[in-house]
């Protein structure tokens, strides 16, 4: 399994649509290899924002 750092992942800023609420967030699986918005039988991470 591959290793990395949480350091060298950087923070993506993800607003809703009206800027009334944020999150700030590391994209941990998509570090690790996996594929975004594939789900996990894909061995992917599913994203509930665009």
């Amino acid at each position: 399994m591959p290793q990395v750092s949480q350091d060298d992942i950087p923070w993506v800023e993800q607003r809703s649509p009206n800027d009334r609420f944020h999150t700030n967030r590391k994209h941990l699986s998509l570090a690790l290899g996996g594929v975004k918005d594939a789900g996990p039988w894909a061995e992917g991470i599913r994203s509930t924002w665009n």
